[in-house]
């Protein structure tokens, strides 16, 4: 069975906000699970056009957390 883009926005904001709460685990936080997963959403998010690459770029400086509360919000709009 197909997700429609409603069940795959909330999959995406829940995925997200889960990333944001670990941020404090310091088992967590930085490990390889943790990269795997921030890439695999960043790339998924640039394959759906969901947001472009220039947006990550005005994002460079940013803490992971605060990249990922940008994107929670870009998916929210």
């Amino acid at each position: 069975m197909k997700k429609t883009k409603f069940q795959q926005k909330e999959q995406i904001q829940m995925f997200i906000k889960n990333e944001i709460v670990k941020h404090d685990n310091p088992n967590y936080w930085g490990t390889k699970e943790n990269i795997d997963k921030e890439n695999e959403l960043f790339n998924y998010v640039l394959e759906k056009n969901i947001v472009t690459q220039d947006w990550f770029d005005k994002r460079l400086k940013h803490t992971n957390v605060e990249r990922l509360q940008d994107l929670l919000n870009q998916i929210n709009k």
